[in-house]
């Protein structure tokens, strides 16, 4: 409505045949309201500017959260969500950069219920660097990677510590040949509970190939290399 003013917005995406009543009871907080916004919805000003027809994801200020440059506030961002209730959120050893290799260590964040209700708390944990901050790079460096996520329930003033298991693997980017490589350099994680966010530096030590295109479990059929026409 032109001129109205309002503090929140409720997406119902495809809600099928009971998806009136789920709103429903979101609304008089029957509820938890716990979701999380799954694609970036843009300003005007992006909508205006931005060709149509063009795919590519890193034309003028880029689309989506990956590749959508800083410069560009997003009207709602990737993975923004309400609840019923408000959180804090400090990432452990926030100083400390955390040591990312083949191996899965745990990165963790401290979460305070600071509202009055009781509710799931969905966290999710980015990783984003810059050109100057690796030892090498991609031809195309995204903006930043969501790495994981998860869900619990809080109850009003409870802390908890929620940890997520990552690796290098899960900050590796894409090369122009297909490989999936974790590059040594410095990293920021961040953890976002859909309203607010809170980081903690990493570092990969050493470069390393974590996948290839096709992957070793799924080879190239020799028609494909020129080995053979009848199924090409």
């Amino acid at each position: 409505l032109a001129g109205a003013q309002s503090t929140a917005v409720v997406y119902a995406g495809f809600g099928g045949e009971t998806g009136q009543n789920a709103i429903v009871d979101v609304l008089f907080g029957d509820a938890h309201a716990s979701g999380r916004l799954p694609f970036t919805v843009y300003p005007e000003s992006w909508g205006n500017a931005t060709e149509m027809k063009d795919m590519s994801f890193q034309a003028g200020s880029g689309r989506s959260y990956k590749s959508l440059l800083p410069s560009v506030k997003p009207l709602f961002e990737f993975a923004s969500g309400l609840s019923w209730t408000n959180f804090s959120l400090a990432a452990a050893d926030a100083a400390e950069p955390l040591k990312l290799g083949p191996s899965p260590v745990p990165a963790c964040v401290s979460v305070t219920n600071t509202g009055t209700s009781a509710s799931p708390v969905v966290i999710t944990l980015f990783s984003s660097t810059a050109r100057a901050k690796l030892k090498e790079a991609p031809r195309l460096l995204p903006n930043r990677q969501l790495l994981a996520f998860a869900k619990e329930h809080t109850t009003p003033g409870q802390k908890q510590s929620i940890c997520l298991e990552i690796s290098d693997k899960d900050v590796a980017m894409v090369d122009d040949a297909g490989s999936h490589i974790a590059y040594a350099g410095s990293y920021e994680l961040t953890f976002f509970d859909g309203a607010t966010k809170s980081s903690r530096p990493a570092v990969v030590a050493a470069t390393r190939t974590v996948a290839s295109i096709p992957p070793v479990d799924n080879p190239q059929p020799p028609c494909c290399s020129g080995a053979e026409t009848s199924c090409c």
